[in-house]
């Protein structure tokens, strides 16, 4: 969590066709998180969700799509289960 590179890789090369230098994003085995399915997962309200988000305590959503949807990584959310269940003395096994 806040870790600027998050759970992806960039780069910077020069675009063979175009002289310019362009950045380029490689995420692996991922897939987006809709919002009701991280409530679901964590059991949390909206309000409990943002309230955790704003406090550095859950990870913040991307918005690839536009700012009304909020999406997030499932391997950022797997992470966060696996620090939350440490937390509390359980067995991680990944």
């Amino acid at each position: 969590m806040g870790n600027p590179s998050r759970n992806f890789k960039t780069k910077q090369e020069v675009h063979p066709n175009q002289n310019e230098t362009v950045e380029t994003v490689t995420v692996k085995n991922n897939r987006w998180v809709r919002k009701p399915e991280t409530l679901a997962r964590f059991a949390l309200s909206d309000s409990s969700l943002y309230e955790k988000i704003s406090k550095k305590q859950f990870p913040a959503p991307y918005h690839p799509y536009g700012p009304r949807i909020s999406v997030w990584l499932e391997s950022e959310l797997d992470e966060h289960m696996a620090q939350q269940l440490k937390t509390i003395g359980k067995v991680v096994i990944s």
